[in-house]
C-alpha cells in the first residue's frame, strides 16, 4: 500500500479529524536539499482531498541514525 493509500486508512480511523497532520523527524533545511538532489520530501497538497487538509511538520532532529544509536545504547 502506498502513502496515499495509509493517509486514506488514518483519515477513516478519525473522521472526525479534518487535519491530516504529516510528521518529519529531519529538519526543514535537510528535507529541502534532499529535494533539490531529486530525493524524497512529502508533500501536503498530495493529502489534501474533500475529506479535510493535510500538514506537514518537521521536528528538527539533525541526525536521526545518531539519536537511534545514543537510544539503543541506553536501552
Amino acid at each position: 500500500m502506498g502513502l496515499k493509500g495509509w493517509a486514506s486508512v488514518v483519515r477513516s480511523a478519525a473522521p472526525q479529524s479534518p487535519v491530516l497532520r504529516i510528521v518529519d523527524a529531519r529538519p526543514w533545511l535537510n528535507a529541502s536539499a534532499n529535494a533539490l538532489q531529486g530525493k524524497g520530501f512529502e508533500r501536503a497538497r498530495h493529502y489534501s482531498d474533500d475529506r479535510g487538509s493535510a500538514q506537514l511538520h518537521f521536528l528538527g532532529v539533525g541526525n536521526i541514525h545518531e539519536m537511534r544509536a545514543s537510544h539503543e545504547a541506553q536501552v
